[in-house]
Formats: structure tokens, sequence, C-alpha cells
């Protein structure tokens, strides 16, 4: 009777209670299981922890890329020389415009693995991006040669050749591409970009249905197939400007034609009339303007004057220009101007345009004007505009120094007069190829005069 083991009481209604022991035995399953399942639904926040690749790339494809570079920054201070983490801080630095520090970052990789051709090609896209392109070409080269037949490396070199103007080229590395990965619609993409942009309008066609193959779901190829882009050759500027003077009103009209024969490379003739003290001028132009390969620009115009008695007879004027960086260019002005009774005047102007940030540009300009008889000018200009390419784009300028030439009577010469301007002008982009201009200034020529003008303006493609 005393060897008996009670394993189980009952209630007074008979339902069965667990003693002690079995409660724990019990108790500690529960808690078992329990803990498995935890641990079983941790996974993803462990895995985040030891991928931090993976939840950057994240980041970036939803567009925070400021959050996806502090992933990266965390990733390196565990592990500094992890070639994965260095090359993903550098493409984002690169994507939030801090080139220097992205070339900074691809540098330090490549001094411990010289033959990364993943890195190399990073390093000429940057290089690209802040108008270095004789770098980045060699760059590339480079690329090529670690991994002729990866695709990244043709399609940063037709990139490359684009920004440059070398269409031929940027043409043929991507249809290499192309033919190496059938089924990257990256390369079709950009193919279909530049056949359209030089008008070839049924073989861009074709580059956008190939992209279209690949991915049936491709925004930008279907918009493209489903709308041409209307490849728009002409645009016209027309303006109008009247100045109210002490003593009287200018008044000054423009039409001006511009004709793209092709990517390069546009021409233009214009008409401009002029009313200045009593006399009305008419002035005749032709121009023409190269997008020359690795960033620069060159532009010249000739103006004529026939029988003109308060503007000049000609003008000849050259501009060359050169993009520095991705946010940088500066450029260099000549004008020779010869005006009534053998007055000649020589303008030598250069300038740096530039962009703090992303919404705003600033243009510095000097100029010194030399006029017949030795006479000399001195001008400084400054220039300010907000959001270049939106709907409203506002801007404000002003200019200070000397001026060694005015038109402050027919004929007149004058050898010093300080002068000073300031003013406002906004372009509001109605469509993508039509825009209207509105513009005041204010000008002061010391003992001289004092002008306040309106200008109103409107430009069309088509």
């Amino acid at each position: 009777m005393g060897l008996r083991f009670e394993v189980a009481t009952r209630s007074a209604a008979g339902a069965a209670f667990p003693t002690p022991f079995a409660a724990r035995a019990l108790l500690r399953c529960v808690t078992g299981l329990l803990l498995v399942a935890t641990l079983g639904a941790m996974p993803s926040f462990a895995g985040a922890d030891e991928s931090p690749g993976e939840r950057g790339r994240t980041l970036e494809r939803e567009g925070r890329l400021e959050q996806a570079l502090a992933v990266y920054d965390a990733w390196l201070e565990r592990a500094p020389d992890e070639r994965e983490a260095q090359l993903a801080r550098a493409r984002v630095l690169g994507w939030l415009e801090r080139t220097e520090e992205a070339l900074a970052a691809v540098d330090l990789l490549l001094a411990r693995h010289p033959d990364d051709a993943e890195a190399r090609v990073l390093r000429a896209r940057m290089l690209g991006w802040m108008g270095r392109y004789a770098e980045a070409d060699e760059e590339a080269e480079r690329a090529l040669e670690l991994a002729p037949a990866w695709v990244e490396v043709h399609l940063v070199q037709g990139d490359l050749h684009a920004w440059q103007q070398r269409t031929e080229d940027a043409e043929r590395c991507y249809a290499e591409a192309l033919r190496l990965a059938p089924e990257d619609q990256r390369a079709a993409l950009r193919l279909g970009r530049s056949l359209r942009r030089q008008g070839r309008e049924e073989e861009a066609r074709v580059a956008f249905e190939r992209a279209l193959e690949i991915d049936g779901e491709s925004p930008e190829a279907l918009a493209a197939l489903r709308q041409p882009e209307r490849l728009r050759r002409f645009r016209l500027d027309a303006g109008f400007r009247v100045d109210v003077l002490d003593d009287g009103e200018w008044w000054h009209e423009h039409l001006q034609l511009d004709y793209r024969v092709a990517a390069p490379v546009s021409v233009r003739a214009g008409v401009e009339q002029y009313h200045r003290f009593g006399e009305d001028d008419t002035q005749w132009t032709l121009g023409a303007t190269w997008a020359m390969p690795r960033g620069w620009l060159l532009d010249g115009q000739l103006a004529l004057g026939m029988n003109v008695d308060v503007v000049a007879r000609t003008v000849v004027e050259v501009d060359l220009s050169r993009r520095l960086g991705e946010t940088w260019s500066a450029g260099l002005r000549y004008r020779h101007s010869r005006f009534p009774d053998d007055v000649q005047a020589n303008l030598f102007s250069p300038q740096l345009e530039f962009s703090p940030f992303a919404p705003a540009w600033v243009l510095l300009r000097y100029s010194l004007t030399r006029v017949t008889g030795g006479n000399m000018g001195h001008c400084g200009t400054l220039r300010v505009g907000l959001f270049p390419e939106a709907r409203l784009s506002p801007g404000v300028g002003f200019s200070y120094g000397t001026e060694a030439f005015a038109a402050s009577s027919v004929g007149a010469t004058r050898t010093y007069a300080r002068i000073f301007s300031a003013s406002t002008d906004l372009v509001w982009r109605v469509r993508d190829h039509l825009g209207l201009r509105l513009g005041f200034e204010y000008e002061k020529l010391h003992d001289t005069y004092e002008r306040r003008g309106v200008a109103t303006g409107l430009f069309a493609r088509f």
C-alpha cells in the first residue's frame, strides 16, 4: 500500500489535473516550443544584419539613397576591406552627385585590386559624369581588356561616346552589348534613344521592339512605340523689347530660326530691327553651333547692317566653351564690331558657369572691351537662375563696370563711363516645345542716361 504512486487526482467533478512533476514537464515542453518558434521567426532580422548588401540594394531600388549609404558605411565599419561594400558605397555617392568622394572610394579599392573590372567601369562612368572624358575613355579601355565579354563595359563605353557626341561609336557599343547579352533590355533602349535622336525613326522602332520582346512591360519601350517622339529640327525665337530713357524710347524686335542639321550641328538665321534716336536700323544674322567631342561647344555668328546709323555695320562673334565636370563649364567669347564712322570695338569675355546645388545655376563673366583710339572698358556680370528645366524658371542678373563705347547718341564715343545694370526674367515652358519669356532691366550709365526696359519673347520647336 505504501508503494503506491499517484500520478493524477480528480476533482469532485471528475476532471483530471496533472501532478506538480507532470506540470513542470509540460511547462518545459511548451517553453521549448515557443523558443523554437521565436528563433524560427528571427532569421529575417538576423539575415538583414548578416546581409547588408541586400538591404542596401533594396533601399537603392526604392530611391532611399541616403539610407542606403548609411547601411554601407556601417558595413565598412565592421569590415573595412569588404570589396562589395566599397563598390556599393562608391556607386551611391556617385548617384548623390558626391563625385569626388565617390572617385576617392573607387581609387582606394583599385589600389588593392587593380584588376577589378567592375571598379574600372564605375570609375570610367564617374569620370564621364565629371567631364574628364580622356581619362574616362582610358579607364573604359582598361576594363575592356580585363572583361571583353562583359556587357557593362560596352554599355559604359557607349554612354561615354554618346556624351561626347560620338554617335556612331556609341551605337556600335550598344549593338555589341545587345549581341553579348540578348536578354538585357538596357542596350536596346539606349540604342533606340540614340537612333531616334538622329531622326532614324524606323531603326529606332526596331530597337524599341527588341526591348519590348525582352521585357513585355517595359514602360519606356511601350511609350516609345505607342507615341513616337517627334524629332523637332526647327526652333523659332521671336521677341519684342521697349526701353524708356529720359529723352525718349528705344525699340528692338528680333526673329530667329534655328535648324538642327544633325545631333551635334545646327544653323540659324535671323533679323533684328532697332529704333533709336529717331533712326530705324536693321541687322541680318547668320550663325551655327557645333557640339564637338569631349564636351567642347563652338558657336559662331555674323551680323550685317546695311546703311545703319546707330548699330554695328558688321559683327563677328565666336564662343568656345567646354564642360569641365558634371556641373561646371567654362568659355571664352570674342566679338569684333565695326560701327559707323569706322569706330571699331573688340571684346574678350571669359566666363564660368556652375551649379552650386541641384536646382540652381550661376554664371560669372568678365568683359574687356577695347575701342578705336585705345579706350578700354571693364565689366563684371553675375547671373543666377533656378530650376532651368522646370515649367517656371526665374533668374536675376547684375553687371557693374566701365563702358568704353556707348550709343548714347548717334556715333558717340565715350572714353570712360561707369555702368550698372540689374535684370530679372521668367521663362514659362507652356509645353515641352513651346515657351514664353518676360524680362525687366534697369541700366544706368553715369552722367549719360537711365534706361528701364521690358522684354517679351516666345520660342517654339517644330
